[in-house]
């Protein structure tokens, strides 16, 4: 957490909401908390927190997230990628609408020398998005900055826990638009069986690392720790639907051998 803003800070930020601004020496890009017109409530609320906490976890580069309350709204201040190395947005590498993962190791393969390193991350960020719900991992939410090695950095993760759209990275195929109305259950069980059917070994073993990894206890535990960190109180809904996708991603995973009722894996290629 930043430490309590000066009447000037507080101003630059409510003055430059989706614009970057220098805070004590450092940039942050920053962007208001949208509310429900009707409701008056906060969307997302403290998501990008939690994402990040998540992120930690999985061993994924992901800006921090400092939410901060002026007056009676919350800003995020999000730390600029471009001071961690030299950035470059996904969509320069693979263009606005690819979501394949195939596409992507290709276009990693005219740019870059450590691609399978690369492509680990890019997995590893598939996975996350899968048990989060995040679908929005559009190319401009993702990028690679470049240090002293080069690593994959994800950002823009507010709309995790979204049962109402589909769009995500995918093993083979792209997603230009944001899909509706569709079937929730069969859209991940056909995404996860070609998943595994196209993966190594130590891609599958990525994906089930990271599944007892996120158990519904653990995120329980990250909420908890965040309500307590901000003295806020985070929607149920949050724990509620992930706690219902972690039992349907468990029930594919043992309908394709994968692990056994007691969550034991047994998959051996």
């Amino acid at each position: 957490m930043l430490e309590e803003l000066t009447e000037e800070e507080k101003k630059d930020i409510t003055q430059n909401d989706y614009e970057f601004v220098m805070i004590r020496g450092k940039s942050y890009f920053v962007k208001k908390f949208s509310k429900d017109y009707r409701t008056g409530q906060y969307l997302n609320f403290f998501k990008e927190v939690i994402a990040k906490k998540v992120a930690l976890l999985f061993s994924i580069s992901c800006p921090n997230y400092f939410p901060v309350k002026i007056g009676e709204d919350y800003y995020y201040l999000s730390e600029d990628l471009n001071s961690f190395g030299e950035f470059v947005e996904g969509s320069d590498i693979v263009g606005y609408t690819t979501s394949s993962l195939y596409q992507i190791w290709n276009c990693f393969e005219e740019f870059y020398k450590d691609v399978p390193r690369l492509m680990r991350q890019m997995i590893q960020i598939y996975v996350y998005d899968i048990l989060l719900l995040n679908h929005d991992r559009k190319p401009r939410n993702w990028g690679v900055v470049k240090s002293e090695k080069e690593n994959v950095y994800i950002f823009d993760n507010e709309y995790i826990f979204n049962l109402q759209v589909f769009s995500f990275l995918s093993v083979s195929y792209d997603r230009a638009d944001l899909i509706y109305d569709f079937d929730y259950y069969k859209e991940v069980r056909r995404e996860l069986t070609q998943f595994f059917k196209d993966s190594s070994k130590e891609f599958v073993d990525i994906f089930l690392s990271s599944f007892f990894k996120l158990t519904p206890e653990k995120l329980k535990k990250i909420i908890n720790e965040i309500e307590d960190d901000y003295v806020v109180k985070l929607p149920e809904e949050y724990l509620s639907i992930y706690t219902a996708h972690y039992e349907v991603i468990k029930q594919i995973l043992i309908d394709l051998n994968l692990i056994n009722e007691k969550k034991e894996r047994y998959y051996v290629r």
